[in-house]
């Protein structure tokens, strides 16, 4: 059984336990509860699937999978959070060329390139 299929199954075996333990009233919360929960842990499942199958590539096709995640971090957006870390870490700084640096990744990070 492979890592989508067991996530899938503690899945249905989760939402049967709430049926059986839970009067009806709890049961829509709970489930909803489960269903988040597994989500996160299928995506997990996926994203180490997806890495397990990238080490199995040939060097040549491992390099093209590197430069999209490079090319994907360079011109994604960065989070409010993320954003904020860099502004705190800007705040803080005294080397010229680190705020320059920071300056540059606040920008590119906020417009996405």
């Amino acid at each position: 059984m492979n890592h989508l299929e067991l996530a899938l199954k503690n899945n249905e075996v989760a939402i049967n336990e709430i049926d059986n333990r839970y009067p009806p009233k709890f049961r829509a919360s709970f489930r909803i509860k489960v269903a988040a929960a597994n989500r996160l842990h299928y995506f997990a499942v996926v994203t180490s699937a997806i890495i397990e199958e990238i080490k199995d590539l040939p060097p040549n096709e491992q390099v093209k999978v590197i430069q999209y995640a490079f090319e994907l971090a360079r011109t994604r957006q960065l989070t409010a959070e993320e954003l904020g870390i860099l502004a705190k870490r800007l705040a803080q700084s005294e080397d010229p060329a680190e705020i320059v640096r920071l300056k540059s990744a606040m920008t590119r990070g906020f417009y996405g390139e």
